[in-house]
């Protein structure tokens, strides 16, 4: 409770009341001393509140429905002590909200009131008449709430029959009527006017035409007299001219010539370096390391000569017993030789090279035993000999020598034809398992393929009009069948499959084998080393198998992203999109987009493959991993490898997109100009649209991995089946 002196603005009025009053006391803008706990003071409001009346749809005297909307400002009298003692006792305590609505509803019910009573001519035609009544009758009213009407104005007027605009249509017809009669009778004064004044034109142009004619016979008379004077002298001119341009040409041959002879003596030159580079680089390379494989390979000889030596007078000596052992053992032998081949050839595709340097070293041993059997059946050797010529014990010590030396090359040789074999059983099974896998994945996601890949050259496409683009993929799911068929999900994915399978087998083939480059020799607990070695091969594949497929990724693009229907396609199929491409671009049109496509491979491949086997490698048994927890590794490894790399896929489409276009077409200037513009105008957001039917696509990848390993398992298995059975006979 307010005590002491109290004030208030001039929008309001205090109200006083308590002991010493025996009515309140109101005090409106001003100031009053209020005595504590016998008094209080409360405050009322006098700003004037605007309500918007809204009687819509009521019937007129005539029965014709219409709304109308007035605007009414209305105040609390602060002047008037009687209308303001009436005020408090109204609305003492309540909110200017409260206030308004009741104010509101008052002048509603007044105004609907009015309107019954009058025609709809009269409220429109009349508006101040109409106001004015609305004014009146409702003031009353208000008045005995202490409410003032300070002004009523009507705003608008209208009906959903069409009733106020069929009265203006016959007035509005009147005036065009008469409009149509003056432009009448204006346009037959002005053309009697028109016609008068061309035919004054007229004469003056033909006594005008008659002093030019005049005057241009008098010009060209001059003007051949003078042309005869300028032809003469530009003959004149011209011949200097020749003359100069011919002497100046000589001049510039000669330089020429001389220009030829420093390039050519330049040329001679840098051919001169290049020889002493290839020469230096020969020495380097060949006959450096060849002079050392040669020490290398004699010292071997020597040291194979003597262990061979030694080893076979061990053998004549046991010779006899062995040989009866071995009758014996044969039978054992064979029958335990079938169990081991089996183990051997796991070890030998384990192992691979180290395998063929053991089997060398077994092999070696029984061929210098076999060379030397003929010796240890000799009961006795007569040699006549001087001892200085080229008969006798030098030349039968010379011989036996010869054949020992020659036995390491021997095996040397057959073991790397067998190894060679066994490389190339292993690329294609890799190759096959690969290529077969990514063609079975490939068509069952290729809906999301497509879906993903308009989603991301739409912004380029010249097919797909601003207003035609797809505002996500559930969108594009649900418009591609209606637009062109529900086959047209499928559409590219021939060329797709003629480009993933060979992508993917040599993505798989060429990852072993950089595999074998990168990790021979590191140790399987080395884990840095065996990740950072997975990583390295797998971004090595991608980018080899890319350099050799890539014209087919970018048929498979320009065909995915054509949505043409029947004759509207821009291409054919595979061969008519590459035939096209290369006749507006030439060979290097079906390389746009390379060099990105490069850096987002390998950054793909590296992510794909390298976690893929380090992860698997970190298991305890990675050979019998189950089938499930096989994909569940694959999809989350491909997840993660295609949002990575997933700008660098949506800059490459965008370039490819790009071939075949006009220059005043063409967006981008190269990856980098693509990168920035795509950044400035779409934002960051834009190189990742379709990212999540690229996430549900990755399921392909993920069931690439899966099936290669039980593709590859498969041929492995038949092969060393078919293996084991040439053994066993």
């Amino acid at each position: 409770m307010s005590c002491g002196f109290v004030t208030c603005g001039p929008n309001e009025a205090l109200v006083v009341s308590g002991c010493c009053y025996s009515k309140p006391l109101l005090v409106p803008g001003g100031r009053v001393f209020v005595w504590p706990i016998v008094q209080q003071v409360q405050k009322i409001s006098l700003n004037t509140m605007t309500l918007q009346v809204e009687s819509p749809t009521v019937y007129t005297c005539q029965g014709v429905p219409i709304s109308v909307t007035g605007i009414a400002q209305v105040k609390i009298q602060g002047q008037n002590e009687e209308m303001l003692s009436t005020a408090c006792e109204q609305f003492l305590g309540k909110t200017e909200e409260e206030i308004h609505n009741i104010a509101l509803v008052t002048l509603e019910g007044h105004q609907r009131a009015i309107m019954g009573s009058m025609t709809v001519e009269e409220i429109y035609k009349d508006r101040k008449k109409f106001s004015k009544e609305v004014f009146e009758v409702a003031s009353s009213d208000l008045v005995n709430m202490g409410i003032t009407v300070v002004s009523y104005t009507l705003k608008d007027i209208r009906d959903e029959e069409g009733y106020l605009k069929a009265l203006g249509m016959a007035r509005t017809a009147e005036v065009k009527r008469d409009a149509r009669i003056g432009e009448a009778e204006a346009r037959r004064d002005a053309q009697i006017r028109e016609a008068i004044a061309e035919e004054q034109r007229m004469a003056a142009r033909f006594l005008n035409d008659t002093e030019i004619a005049k005057a241009q016979r008098d010009f060209e008379l001059k003007k051949a007299a003078y042309d005869v004077e300028v032809q003469t002298k530009k003959a004149e001119a011209e011949m200097a001219f020749e003359l100069q341009a011919a002497k100046t040409k000589q001049r510039i041959m000669e330089e020429q010539m001389q220009i030829k002879v420093v390039e050519r003596g330049q040329e001679i030159a840098v051919q001169e370096q290049e020889m002493m580079r290839r020469e230096r680089e020969l020495d380097a390379t060949v006959r450096r390391p060849a002079d050392a494989e040669k020490y290398r390979l004699e010292k071997m000889a020597e040291a194979n000569k003597l262990r061979l030596v030694m080893e076979a007078e061990a053998e004549a000596e046991a010779i006899k017993i062995r040989g009866e052992a071995e009758a014996f053992a044969i039978e054992a032998k064979a029958k335990a030789e079938a169990e081991q081949m089996a183990k051997k050839a796991a070890a030998w595709n384990e192992y691979k090279s180290a395998a063929m340097i053991d089997m060398m070293l077994d092999t070696l041993p029984k061929v210098a035993a076999e060379v030397a059997a003929p010796l240890s059946q000799a009961k006795k050797i007569t040699m006549v000999s001087s001892g200085n010529g080229t008969i006798g014990a030098e030349k039968l010590t010379e011989e036996v020598f010869n054949i020992v030396t020659r036995v390491p090359e021997l095996v040397k040789n057959l073991t790397g034809i067998l190894q060679s074999m066994d490389t190339y059983k292993s690329f294609l099974i890799d190759f096959l398992a690969g290529g077969i896998s990514a063609a079975v994945s490939k068509t069952a996601v290729a809906p999301l393929e497509r879906v993903k890949l308009l989603l991301q050259v739409q912004h380029t496409s010249k097919q797909i009009r601003p207003e035609d683009r797809y505002k996500g993929m559930i969108d594009a799911f649900i418009r591609i069948p209606k637009e062109t068929g529900f086959r047209s999900f499928w559409r590219g994915n021939l060329a797709n499959v003629i480009r993933y399978f060979p992508t993917q087998a040599l993505n798989f083939a060429f990852k072993d084998k950089f595999k074998t480059i990168f990790l021979e020799g590191v140790p399987k607990d080395a884990f840095l080393k065996q990740f950072a070695g997975n990583l390295a091969s797998g971004g090595a594949a991608g980018a080899t198998s890319l350099l050799f497929v890539y014209p087919l990724d970018f048929a498979r693009t320009r065909l995915a992203a054509d949505i043409g229907k029947g004759d509207k396609r821009e291409f054919k199929g595979l061969a008519d999109c590459i035939v096209k491409i290369f006749k507006t671009d030439g060979f290097i049109g079906l390389y746009r987009g390379f060099n990105v496509s490069v850096q987002g491979i390998i950054i793909y491949r590296a992510a794909y493959f390298g976690f893929y086997d380090t992860t698997k490698n970190m298991l305890p048994d990675p050979k019998s991993i189950p089938l499930h927890v096989t994909f569940l590794i694959a999809q989350i490894v491909t997840t993660m490898a295609g949002v990575i790399s997933y700008p660098f896929d949506t800059v490459r489409r965008r370039m490819m997109m790009q071939s075949g276009l006009s220059k005043s077409e063409i967006m981008y200037k190269n990856s980098l100009d693509c990168w920035i513009k795509t950044a400035k105008t779409e934002g960051i957001g834009a190189f990742f649209k379709g990212s999540l039917s690229n996430i549900l696509r990755g399921t392909g990848g993920a069931l690439v991995l899966t099936l290669y390993d039980t593709i590859k398992d498969f041929f492995e298995d038949t092969l060393r089946g078919n293996d084991l059975s040439k053994v066993s006979k």
